[in-house]
C-alpha cells in the first residue's frame, strides 16, 4: 500500500544536494531524500522511546551511576572500533622483499650441485 506524499520545499547544503544528485540522478532525489528522512525519523523515535525508558528507570531507582555511563561508554566505543575494523578488512601483511618460490631457489641449486 502506498504511502501519501506532500510537495515540500526545504534547504540543502550545496555540496551535500550536488553529491546526492550525482549519486541518484535528478529523477531519484526525492525517493533519496525521503528515504533519508525516514530512517533519521525512525532514529529520532528510537531515542526518544530510550529517553523515555531512561527517564522511568531514573524515577524507579534513582540516576544512573557515573560507573554505569562510563562503562556503557567505554562498551560502546570498543564496538564502534571493531565494527571500523571489519568495514576495513583484514589487515594486510606486509610483503617480504623475495617470494618463497625465490627463497628455496639457492638451495634447491645446492642440492642439484651437490646430487651431481
Amino acid at each position: 500500500m502506498a504511502m501519501s506524499k506532500l510537495k515540500v520545499t526545504m534547504t540543502l547544503d550545496a555540496e551535500t544536494l550536488a553529491a546526492l544528485r550525482r549519486l541518484v540522478g535528478r529523477r531519484g532525489l526525492s525517493a533519496a531524500v525521503n528515504d533519508a528522512v525516514t530512517v533519521h525519523v525512525k532514529k529520532l523515535e528510537q531515542i526518544a522511546k530510550l529517553d523515555r525508558a531512561l527517564a522511568q528507570r531514573e524515577a524507579t531507582y534513582g540516576p544512573v551511576p557515573q560507573e554505569a555511563i562510563d562503562w556503557a561508554g567505554k562498551v560502546w566505543a570498543d564496538f564502534e572500533n571493531a565494527a571500523e575494523r571489519r568495514r576495513k578488512g583484514p589487515a594486510k601483511k606486509a610483503s617480504p622483499t623475495r617470494s618463497r618460490r625465490s627463497r628455496k631457489a639457492p638451495r634447491r641449486a645446492a642440492k642439484r650441485e651437490a646430487g651431481a
